[in-house]
């Protein structure tokens, strides 16, 4: 993640594929390149993490568990970037549903989504 960009989006995700597949899914909506986990848009930066409070059966609770989804998605956009990195989220929320993908943004915008 570049030292200059701030996080601005979480996107809580339930999947049983790994994360390399996950990277694949989210490169393939956003033409992005990927180092690893991390990848570069034009937008900003975008991790891919495991979630540390990743829990099987409260995941599956109403109506937080989506905390306790198995990845972590993080935006950060560039400081100038912020209203085309939301439209992103928009986006990646609706791919990942079309992949069957369980998913949930936290983020200060997420009603407007």
């Amino acid at each position: 993640m570049s030292e200059d960009n701030d996080l601005d989006c979480k996107i809580y995700v339930e999947a049983a594929i790994t994360k390399n597949e996950i990277v694949r899914i989210i490169a393939e909506l956003l033409s992005a390149s990927s180092d690893r986990y991390t990848l570069s848009t034009r937008f900003g930066e975008v991790d891919v993490r495991s979630n540390e409070d990743y829990d099987d059966i409260r995941s599956t609770e109403f109506p937080e568990g989506f905390l306790r989804f198995r990845y972590v998605i993080e935006m950060y956009p560039h400081r100038d970037s912020q209203f085309e990195s939301r439209l992103a989220v928009r986006s990646l929320l609706g791919h990942l549903w079309s992949h069957n993908l369980p998913a949930v943004a936290a983020c200060d915008y997420e009603d407007e989504l």
